[in-house]
């Protein structure tokens, strides 16, 4: 995650890109799944990896 937001320069900048409803649901649903598994075996920076994957994926500001 400190990789990523150091490499990536303008991630506080404003997002134009809005998905629609239906795919955010889909995504942040996967997302969820995929980290809340990661979370019960083991444990420790599913917060990292919760913001990272709706931040990229869901174009979601910090």
């Amino acid at each position: 995650m400190l990789i990523y937001v150091y490499t990536n320069k303008n991630l506080a900048a404003a997002q134009t890109r809005v998905l629609p409803f239906a795919k955010q649901l889909l995504l942040g649903s996967v997302i969820g799944l995929v980290v809340g598994i990661y979370g019960g075996f083991f444990g420790p920076g599913t917060g990292s990896f919760l913001m990272l994957g709706f931040v990229l994926s869901l174009k979601f500001d910090f």
